[in-house]
């Protein structure tokens, strides 16, 4: 993800071209950053190794990672459902929507089959799978 800020006139043909502005990336440390690299990135994409022309950021946060982005800083890589926000907007534009690398991360919803006859906790969950069912697909 990008600002629309710093696409250039004419489309990128290529993912490599991505390396020209800084890459933006979660720690590995970080928990939810492990297995989420540029290198790995790349490779998905068929674009090989790319050594970026114009560094890396490195954060310790998510959020950090796509507000840098929002502000024209680079080229965030980070799990879709953080930038649903900032594509909605119009902050972020996806350059190549096609190239969705797996991360591996999924959301689960468990129920107790007795607790979900309660009212309240079954008005609770059809609520929350309605947002589910709003929140549009990356």
């Amino acid at each position: 993800m990008l600002s629309p800020r710093l696409l250039p006139a004419k489309p990128l043909r290529s993912p490599a071209e991505l390396a020209r502005w800084p890459l933006l990336v979660l720690d590995p440390g970080v928990r939810g950053g492990e297995g989420l690299n540029w290198e790995r990135w790349f490779e998905f994409a068929g674009a090989g190794r790319v050594e970026p022309t114009a560094g890396r950021l490195v954060f310790s946060f998510v959020d950090q990672t796509v507000q840098a982005a929002i502000r024209g800083q680079g080229v965030a890589l980070v799990r879709s459902p953080f930038l649903q926000d900032g594509i909605a907007s119009g902050d972020l534009v996806m350059p190549f929507p096609a190239l969705r690398m797996h991360s591996g991360y999924c959301h689960l919803l468990l129920r107790h089959p007795q607790a979900a006859r309660r009212v309240q906790v079954a008005a609770f969950l059809d609520w929350l799978l309605d947002q589910f069912r709003k929140t549009p697909r990356l």
